[in-house]
């Protein structure tokens, strides 16, 4: 298995809105999600906007306890001066922004990930420092936001086990681990496990690759 930690910010755009007619509560009108190729230019207009409006205001650095790593991005106040996180594109040192495309149906859609540690090998029998491939097993700590910085889901500083082939993760998932190596894991005295040097970074994903 691998292991990683990983943020997601991502969009989720309004789906269905039912409206009932008063005479008649079984008159119910559902309307339809807009579709993709007219939802994603909204997506990517606000996700560009907020790279560059937005910027790393903390990394901690706790190696072999469960909030290593963890990081807090911050919209840039009036008047402060602060790298964006859109200065980091394609930047030759860590953290690094890049973006790659995924094809899916008749839309072609951009997602960036910011790449702040690499994942490298260590251990007692070297392990560690791959790139997992989208049907692999990875084990990742996470934490999912809105661009209103809202946390609707993350695994409370845990590790968990997931399967990038299974139908039931969101398309982002699966495109988004294979961008972070994996670390290595070590056993403490008290029969604890510790991850360790595993590769960190955050995926900025329209509501596609998301919930929609």
């Amino acid at each position: 298995m691998s292991q990683i930690k990983f943020y997601f910010i991502l969009l989720i755009a309004a789906i269905t809105t039912i409206s009932c007619n008063k005479n008649d509560d079984d008159d119910i009108v559902v309307v339809p999600p807009k579709p993709y190729a007219e939802q994603y230019p909204l997506d990517i207009a606000a996700i560009e906007d907020y790279l560059k409006t937005n910027y790393i205001s903390e990394i901690v650095n706790h190696p072999g306890f469960p909030d290593d790593q963890d990081v807090t991005i911050k919209k840039i106040p009036a008047g402060e001066n602060h790298p964006t996180l859109w200065s980091y594109l394609n930047s030759p040192t860590l953290p690094r922004l890049s973006s790659r495309e995924v094809l899916r149906g008749d839309v072609t859609y951009k997602i960036y990930t910011l790449l702040i540690r690499e994942g490298i090998p260590g251990g007692t029998n070297p392990a560690g420092g791959e790139y997992p491939c989208n049907v692999d097993a990875v084990f990742a700590g996470y934490k999912g936001t809105l661009l209103d910085g809202t946390v609707f889901d993350s695994s409370n500083n845990g590790q968990i086990q997931w399967n990038l082939d299974d139908p039931k993760i969101i398309r982002g998932w699966s495109e988004g681990f294979p961008q972070f190596k994996t670390g290595w894991v070590s056993s403490n005295d008290d029969g604890t496990i510790s991850y360790n040097d595993f590769g960190v970074g955050v995926m900025f994903l329209p509501s596609a690759m998301g919930y929609y």
